[in-house]
């Protein structure tokens, strides 16, 4: 007998299951099992495991998102399922996955440290769409070179809040990027690498060996730090 699947916490589309419902067993006898799910708009509904998984027509809201598209489907709106595949869905789902599902990988680092989405964007795509489309997100863009950033990486993610800017950009804002102090001003370790042309595999291994910002830069590769002090004394 095959162990039961435990479906908590799992994402399908906009539905997170909460725990497991009452099941039911069919007209032919075999046994359905059901799952209680929040959707993204709020509301909670009751879905059978297979309707969750299946390849076509899959349960994919609390029916909120079939009301949308019948309320204001016109000539030049996407359908639901040609929303899905845009690359703007998947920044907003993966948003709100960092945020509020325990099993993403990155939930450690946005959710866990009390990092939210305000409500607007939260429940509705289509607002953060607008938001977006207004505040330069380039769906053209290439790989890395529009990504949604928070301007303050302790805040949540909110209009007065975020921005687009590039991978770049956004690897060196991260909370737990190193910088470190050069005449007075602040750099990544990557920064350090391009301004001072030393290769940034040297840079992290020295500072993280405890080497001081003159040995980091100066020293010469290959050279030992008591080689160097001894031919600045000699030079002296």
């Amino acid at each position: 007998m095959k162990p039961k699947i435990n479906l908590t916490g799992q994402k399908f589309h906009n539905l997170t299951v909460i725990e497991e419902a009452q099941g039911y067993y069919s007209k032919g006898g075999s046994h359905r099992r059901r799952w209680l799910c929040r959707c993204d708009c709020g509301n909670y509904t009751i879905v059978n495991q297979e309707n969750l998984y299946r390849k076509d027509h899959p349960t994919t809201s609390c029916g909120c998102t079939t009301v949308f598209w019948r309320n204001h489907k016109g000539p030049n709106a996407a359908s639901h399922s040609e929303r899905n595949r845009e690359r703007l869905y998947h920044v907003w789902s993966s948003m709100k996955d960092r945020c509020y599902n325990q099993n993403c990988s990155k939930y450690k680092n946005y959710g866990a440290r009390g990092i939210s989405v305000c409500e607007e964007w939260r429940n509705s795509y289509d607002v953060f769409k607008a938001w977006a489309l207004s505040t330069g997100y380039d769906e053209n863009a290439g790989y890395g070179e529009c990504t949604l950033e928070r301007k303050d990486v302790h805040g949540n993610y909110c209009p007065e809040n975020c921005c687009w800017i590039t991978q770049a950009e956004q690897a060196n804002n991260k909370v737990n990027t190193v910088k470190v102090e050069l005449n007075g001003s602040l750099y990544t370790l990557t920064e350090l690498s391009k301004l001072c042309n030393v290769p940034r595999k040297i840079i992290s291994s020295r500072y993280f060996s405890d080497w001081s910002i003159d040995e980091i830069l100066n020293v010469p590769v290959g050279m030992k730090r008591k080689d160097y002090y001894a031919n600045k004394r000699n030079s002296a």
